[in-house]
């Protein structure tokens, strides 16, 4: 079909020709009182060739144009590449340690971008991001000189920023780091209020909850810190084991910084079952409980009082061989104040304990105690002998010894009292 299409068009093209050619026709124009004929072939060639001159100018013209807009897109894209260069050198020089020549790298990225901006006016791609960078990295390299006041001058700069069609990303990195900054120096209320003011979707963010979980750390607010690890745990920022075992130990701090058993209560209540089934976390319930609740006179409410703790007390006391020797101590610290309160079960249960771990200082020290309870002297005296000799803890063994004192003094025999009373006085506060 291509062959057909252009034999027609020659064709045509000869049969115009060959017209024009034998075209004897006029064309007359009148000039006031003179008429001017000319070939119509002639009016036709000029009105093509005007066509032609002027449809050339145009082209002219748009290509003219054309090329002065290359012209300064390249230059824009060649301080561009100068800015970027300098850009990223700041940075790497920053991440190298070459704080003070980051700095300046920096520094000369912003004025670049600043003059290109002002001569030419047209604005480089990402300006608004470019500046916030360069801005940040001139603020972290003071940060890091421990220049404050300029790091907080660049800081302010940085989000003053109008950053409308670019550069909120960048502004939101400079808030988060900005909030790092603060607590890398452990200051707490400049940390509180940079955290205060992220915006509401930034501070929902992995960066900021580390920030919350450190800031909440440095002012010892361990329920803050047990909220913010839990979040964390489910963004999968911390592992299983690591997340528990950090759970566990903030909920042993928040039970122990209750102002009162209503408070501790509460809080017990709402604790999950993997961070209060420990041993940790009973005993320091325990502890509190007793603080708020002493053993009053009143027989009938102080074995209350120990039913009570026992009961809550009583897994520990059944993982007792899986305890660590600070963790027996603490159990036998909670268990001797109820001594006298306690069933004849319990009792039955230490015996059996001490009976099982002939070795065990700290049982028997408590078996101990229950003996001296019910003034069975001769039971209780070899094993005080034994626990004040083989205990690690300083206290446990003191009060061993004024234990055998107070014996010696019931029995009369007051010169083994005084070795007693000696004893126990020549113990350093701590080992």
């Amino acid at each position: 079909m291509k062959w057909l299409s252009s034999l027609v068009v020659w064709v045509l093209a000869g049969v115009a020709l060959a017209w024009a050619l034998d075209n004897t026709a006029m064309v007359s124009l009148f000039v006031g009182s003179q008429r001017i004929d000319l070939s119509l072939n002639l009016v036709m060639i000029a009105l093509v060739a005007v066509c032609w001159l002027l449809l050339s100018l145009k082209n002219l013209s748009a290509g003219l144009r054309l090329a002065a807009a290359k012209a300064k897109w390249g230059r824009v894209q060649r301080v561009e590449r100068g800015a970027m260069a300098l850009l990223v050198d700041s940075i790497s020089l920053h991440l190298a340690g070459r704080h003070g020549k980051a700095l300046s790298a920096a520094s000369e990225a912003l004025l670049a971008m600043e003059r290109q901006s002002v001569a030419d006016g047209m604005q480089l791609p990402r300006l608004a991001s470019s500046r916030v960078l360069a801005l940040w990295v001139m603020a972290e390299s003071s940060q890091s000189m421990r220049n404050l006041d300029q790091a907080q001058a660049h800081l302010d700069a940085a989000l003053a920023l109008d950053v409308r069609n670019d550069g909120a990303t960048a502004q939101e990195g400079v808030m988060l780091r900005s909030l790092r900054w603060a607590l890398d120096v452990r200051d707490a209320p400049l940390a509180s209020a940079r955290l205060r003011a992220l915006p509401k979707a930034v501070s929902r963010r992995i960066q900021a909850w580390r920030s919350r979980l450190d800031l909440a750390q440095l002012q010892d607010k361990p329920l803050a810190a047990l909220e913010a690890v839990r979040t964390l745990t489910k963004h999968g920022a911390f592992t299983g084991f690591a997340s528990l075992s950090l759970q566990r130990s903030l909920a042993v701090k928040v039970i122990n910084s209750v102002d009162d058993e209503a408070g501790l209560q509460a809080f017990w209540k709402s604790l999950p079952a993997i961070e209060r089934d420990t041993a940790d976390a009973s005993l320091a319930w325990a502890k509190r409980y007793l603080d708020f609740n002493a053993l009053s006179e009143q027989a009938d409410v102080a074995k209350a009082t120990a039913q009570r703790v026992m009961k809550q007390l009583q897994p520990v006391w059944h993982r007792y061989d899986d305890l660590t020797n600070e963790q027996q101590i603490r159990l036998a610290v909670c268990i001797e104040p109820l001594v006298p309160y306690l069933e004849q079960e319990w009792v039955a249960q230490v015996e059996l304990a001490q009976a099982q771990h002939t070795s065990d200082a700290v049982l028997q020290y408590l078996a101990a105690q229950t003996y001296m309870q019910r003034q069975l002297w001769g039971k209780a005296k070899p094993l005080l002998e034994r626990s004040a000799k083989g205990l690690s803890n300083t206290s446990l063994r003191r009060r061993a010894w004024v234990s055998l004192a107070t014996m010696a003094t019931e029995q009369g025999d007051l010169p083994a009292a005084a070795l007693a009373w000696q004893a126990g006085a020549q113990l350093p506060e701590s080992l």
